[in-house]
């Protein structure tokens, strides 16, 4: 088995479940090839206004690439670059959590961070050993770790190839938040409810802005500006301003 990735509906969320749990979760050529399937799948079905990325089991998140599959059919080379995926993360309209437990290695940091937001178990361990290996971490990675944790922080992880725990990851902004580790995908499934229920529109507007203030990328700001203009004209403004006047919860229906 080269292991598989998975998209599970889930009270309005898509649950990508990374699961070859005998080698902790770790990636494989196929793996990152469904990987990409799934995430325009997600965004293609309207049903799915949450992606949640999991790893099966307790043991990990993602713990790298299957260094057993190299040199085969399965092995990593077989499928798409991972760094080239994060395009895929940041064109998808809708939130990206990332839940994370145990082991989180290598090519599962790029995926972890990734996600928009991330939701840590108290058995996190975070780490980059590239160093270690005596490989390069993917310059699109490192750019990735430097604008969500700055340059000290991605100096640290590169050069100590020591992984962080959940209370050192927390404080250098890696992960949002921490919960105990037995209650962590409760803690997702919540909040991933919490965001489908708001308005898909104006999900993706803010996606788009956070994305358009990170990058001084003329495009990002235009489709920023595009994002809020839809909002504004949208049948959900208005079905949010009814809502309020008549003291309910608004149905959004992304139009």
């Amino acid at each position: 088995m080269s292991g598989e990735v998975r998209l599970e509906p889930a009270g309005g969320g898509g649950g990508g479940g990374f699961d070859n749990p005998s080698r902790r979760n770790a990636f494989t050529g196929p793996m990152l090839v469904q990987l990409r399937h799934l995430l325009a799948k997600a965004a293609d079905d309207q049903a799915v206004r949450v992606v949640a990325l999991r790893g099966a089991g307790e043991e990990a998140f993602v713990s790298g690439a299957d260094i057993s599959a190299f040199g085969s059919a399965t092995g990593v080379e077989t499928g798409p670059r991972i760094e080239d995926l994060l395009g895929a993360f940041a064109e998808l309209d809708k939130p990206v959590l990332g839940v994370l437990r145990g082991w989180c290695l290598g090519g599962g940091v790029l995926l972890a961070l990734a996600a928009d937001v991330r939701l840590a178990g108290d058995d996190l361990r975070m780490g980059i050993p590239a160093a270690r290996l005596g490989v390069a971490y993917p310059k699109a990675g490192v750019a990735r770790l430097v604008s969500v944790a700055g340059p000290a922080v991605a100096a640290e992880m590169l050069m100590s190839g020591e992984p962080f725990d959940a209370a050192d990851a927390l404080r250098a902004g890696l992960v949002n938040r921490v919960v105990p580790a037995g209650s962590v995908f409760e803690a997702a499934q919540a909040l991933a409810e919490r965001m489908a229920g708001n308005a898909p529109l104006t999900l993706a507007a803010s996606k788009r802005t956070i994305a358009a203030v990170s990058d001084a990328d003329p495009e990002a700001s235009e489709a920023a500006d595009r994002a809020i203009a839809v909002c504004h004209g949208s049948d959900d403004f208005r079905e949010g301003q009814r809502a309020f006047a008549e003291k309910r919860r608004p149905v959004f229906r992304g139009r």
